[in-house]
């Protein structure tokens, strides 16, 4: 749906619709992504069960040494 936008930017400019906010990597979904990863191996699958990018899990595993702890025990019990 497009509203045009008559206050501030000028008439006849419309406004962009967004998509909701981002989804947080909670414990919740860290438990889900581990636990899918350690069954799959695969972390765009466990990624996208867990509702989350790909890069959300990279980032958190390069930041946090207890889930990049949790990730190699998932890992080894996947192999």
């Amino acid at each position: 749906m497009q509203i045009e936008n008559e206050v501030g930017r000028g008439v006849g400019r419309r406004l962009q619709e967004r998509k909701g906010g981002r989804a947080t990597f909670s414990s919740q979904r860290q438990e889900t992504f581990l636990s899918h990863f350690a069954a799959t191996c695969n972390v765009t699958a466990a990624a996208a069960a867990a509702g989350v990018a790909p890069s959300t899990v990279y980032n958190r595993r390069n930041g946090d040494p207890a889930f990049r702890a949790a990730w190699a025990a998932a890992q080894d019990q996947g192999y």
